[in-house]
């Protein structure tokens, strides 16, 4: 028997293989769904999460996602288009377009989430009474039901993601390679984080990976029938991440013509029509042509710096793609290294040529609101590892390993970490709950404005069922003169930490000596106590009120003000570089100030210059557990004219 022959052999599956391997697939799936359930009814959506949900809920009311909710604008983006009609806001956001509806992220998924709520029995809230104050409307039961319905769909998106990184290594490599990359794809920690997400990630995941199966099967057999798919695979990938499509178009129009040579010209003709069909009118009528371009591109605000900081801080991702385009030359090499190079060169060529075109497509289409660095990895996270997944499995073959090495190695590998994540998460809700249960013991009077810091206020929103407005984008004038009650909810203010050491050198000097235990169990009052102190700085008063203190802690307090410093890699210049490239962003609050305010002066809207600033003078602040403030101001009294 020939070489060839006898190869073709032992790769030929035993008698029974087939349902050992689906067995295999249904455990690595089951296994990677449970890692994403882990919690994902108990800790509350994110503000990015809120976002979409608070879409799809749009759709059941509307039919279409659209830019009002409750009765109230959505603002969701950086603020930058003048609204002079509006006597409340004095911008309008940039998630919409002129038509109302909603054009900076995909429909896809809104509509997933949005049958997922129908189905729940989810549905949206009415627009408030005008004569009746506003209380929350959902008790902790439908919160958790609203967190369910919104994340469903991402589960399944994950759970078809994994099946399609099986699907894309067995056409590749085969069923080691299938299998190998099914486990990267569930138990890697970014898949596993953002597959129960309620957005368009884990779609995003499932689609990309979906387009690289369908190109490679195209450019293998150029059938009518793979291009179809893949331009299917294309317009779902258009309605949910429009910055990787455009990625996967390039790397269509570059690849099909050096495997399918003059007969790539009719599947290329019929991809582009079929996806220009299911994209085109979509951008006409929605208004998006004319929407979009006004976004801040992120492109104009970045540097050869971003680029250098970004590959160097992901090292594994720069060995993959130089050894994918090492493969071709490694299969001219004399050796069984040289077979195993020469099975995985093609595929890999792909895999990596996806890598840098989606790359290269995100830094020159992605919108500067949207560049967080993690994003740019997402339009390519799947086909890497199914990359991953082929290069191992080659190196395996090469050096003679029983097949199943590779998969098992890979998704210790990646298991560890991810393990590791969800042992130490703690769900971010305290501070939710204790504002909502606040305003549901609230005396508030009718017709009373709820407002909150943009990093919280649509989370509020889903959750209490009653609209609370992000302060951002109000007129300062507006507050000023708004004759009814107006409360602010802060969901970051500014915290100063208090080094128990401090606390110890302190006591010392003053003669009273303190524990280590003693001084940690001050440091974290006296960083509360910072926070009120600053609180009362802006408002009428404050509750808990301020007591006294012992000298010791007074002499602390004063030190720890005086060397106030961010902690270590708080800067979030390097999430989002085009975004806060030449502001300080060392805390959350001012994280959100200078995302809101990006582009229309930061410095003359924040702190002593805020819109709220001055009718928050006349406030009574509460400070809630956690460290959230609640700030009443009260209505106005009518000015009375004295009789000539």
């Amino acid at each position: 028997m020939s070489t060839r022959a006898s190869r073709h052999a032992s790769d030929r599956p035993r008698r029974g293989s087939p349902w050992r391997r689906g067995a295999l697939l249904a455990v690595v799936v089951a296994a990677g769904l449970g890692l994403r359930a882990h919690g994902v009814a108990r800790t509350p959506l994110s503000l990015d999460e809120a976002e979409s949900a608070l879409n799809a809920l749009t759709i059941l009311e509307r039919g279409v996602p659209v830019g009002v909710y409750a009765g109230q604008p959505l603002f969701e983006n950086t603020l930058l288009r003048p609204w002079p009609e509006s006597l409340e806001y004095e911008f309008r956001d940039l998630s919409y377009s002129d038509r109302g509806l909603a054009v900076y992220h995909g429909w896809m998924p809104l509509y997933a989430q949005a049958l997922s709520f129908a189905l729940a029995g989810v549905s949206p809230d009415p627009a408030p009474v005008a004569d009746a104050a506003p209380r929350p409307r959902h008790d902790e039961a439908e919160q958790r039901r609203r967190t369910l319905a919104a994340r469903a769909p991402a589960l399944v998106f994950a759970a078809l993601f994994i099946l399609a990184a099986w699907l894309a290594g067995r056409a590749m490599l085969g069923h080691d390679a299938a299998l190998a990359a099914a486990a990267l794809a569930a138990f890697t920690p970014p898949c596993v984080r953002v597959g129960a997400q309620a957005r368009y990630y884990s779609a995003t995941l499932l689609l990309s990976t979906l387009c690289c199966l369908a190109l490679w099967r195209l450019g293998q057999r150029g059938r009518r029938r793979d291009a179809a798919l893949l331009a299917l695979a294309l317009v779902l990938l258009f309605h949910t991440h429009p910055v990787t499509a455009a990625g996967a178009c390039a790397v269509a129009a570059l690849w099909l013509p050096v495997t399918l040579g003059r007969r790539a010209v009719a599947p290329l003709a019929l991809v582009g029509g079929l996806t220009a069909l299911g994209a085109v009118p979509w951008l006409v009528l929605t208004g998006a042509l004319d929407a979009l371009p006004r976004v801040p591109a992120a492109r104009d605000l970045l540097t050869l710096e971003d680029a250098r900081g970004y590959l160097v801080g992901r090292p594994c991702l720069v060995a993959l793609v130089v050894a994918a385009a090492a493969t071709p030359l490694l299969a001219r090499a004399p050796g069984a290294a040289a077979r195993g190079a020469a099975r995985v060169a093609r595929p890999a060529g792909l895999l990596a040529l996806w890598i840098v075109a989606v790359g290269a497509a995100f830094v020159a289409l992605a919108p500067a609101p949207s560049f967080y660095l993690w994003r740019l990895t997402l339009g390519f996270g799947g086909p890497a590892l199914v990359l991953a997944a082929l290069l191992a499995c080659g190196a395996a073959r090469a050096a003679g390993l029983p097949r199943l090495v590779p998969a098992l190695v890979l998704g210790a590998l990646a298991l560890a970490p991810t393990a590791c994540a969800l042992a130490a998460a703690r769900p971010d809700d305290e501070g939710l709950r204790s504002a909502l249960e606040h305003l549901r013991r609230a005396d508030l009077a009718p017709g009373a404005r709820l407002y909150a810091t943009p990093d919280q206020h649509l989370r509020l929103t889903l959750y209490a069922g009653v609209p609370v407005q992000s302060i951002a984008p109000v007129r300062r004038e507006f507050l000023d003169e708004h004759p009814g009650e107006v409360v602010l909810i802060d969901g970051c203010p500014p915290r100063i930490g208090v080094d128990p050491a401090l606390i110890e050198e302190a006591a010392r000097e003053e003669g009273r000596p303190v524990s280590p235990a003693a001084a940690r169990a001050w440091s974290q009052t006296l960083r509360d106590r910072l926070m009120r102190e600053d609180v009362a700085a802006s408002a009428a008063s404050v509750t808990p009120p301020l007591g006294p203190l012992a000298p010791h802690l007074l002499r602390a307090v004063e030190r720890a003000r005086a060397g106030a410093a961010p902690p270590p890699g708080a800067d979030l210049r390097w999430q989002n570089p085009a975004m806060y490239r030449g502001y300080e962003a060392t805390s959350r609050r001012r994280a959100w100030q200078v995302f809101a305010y990006r582009f229309v002066h930061p410095d003359r809207r924040t702190d002593a210059h805020a819109n709220y600033a001055g009718r928050l003078r006349q406030a009574r602040a509460t400070v809630l557990p956690p460290g959230w403030v609640v700030y009443h101001a009260p209505a106005r009294q009518p000015v009375r004219r004295s009789s000539p």
